[in-house]
């Protein structure tokens, strides 16, 4: 057995080698009786050397799930840093847009969230704890609205700055 030509093999050869060694120690002293704690060092080698083995194996996928797609702000303002130009207006507009879009379709969903607490404080007939959690819950909802907008202000402006 040639450990060079298994460690040419990169992570997984390691890997390999480790638990190839587990499993001799094992052998080894399955002949003698030793006592539990080191039988317990040996499984535990085992095991980490069966871990290593499977990041070995799973390490090759790991950067196709950690891919994403490109900010195209990010890259524009990459690029705008590199020139040191500008960002163009058009472009700048453009973000603007998606941004008040993505925005928009936000708040939606909060006002229609805030407008069934509303019904449901309308139509209750329930328990004054009951009444307070709901208010508690429009209130949280109004809250988020405020920050969404607050967001939407600064994160434009921001853009804006950067003509």
């Amino acid at each position: 057995m040639n450990i060079v030509e298994i460690l040419n093999l990169g992570f997984g050869g390691l890997a390999f080698l480790l638990a190839f060694m587990a499993y001799r120690l094992l052998l080894n002293k399955q002949v003698r009786e030793e006592s539990k704690e080191y039988f317990k060092a040996i499984y535990f080698y085992m095991a980490f050397s069966l871990a290593l083995g499977v990041l070995a194996f799973t390490a090759p996928h790991i950067p196709k799930l950690l891919e994403h797609e490109p900010n195209p702000l990010m890259e524009a303002m990459i690029i705008s840093a590199q020139n040191r130009s500008p960002l163009s207006t058009d472009f700048v507009e453009s973000q603007v847009e998606k941004m008040t879009k993505a925005h928009n379709e936000r708040l939606k969903s909060l006002y229609e969230q805030r407008s069934i607490e509303h019904r449901k404080l309308s139509t209750a007939s329930t328990s004054d704890a009951e009444v307070r959690e709901i208010e508690k819950s429009i209130r949280k909802t109004e809250q988020q609205i405020r920050q969404e907008n607050m967001d939407l202000s600064h994160k434009i402006r921001d853009l804006k700055s950067l003509l």
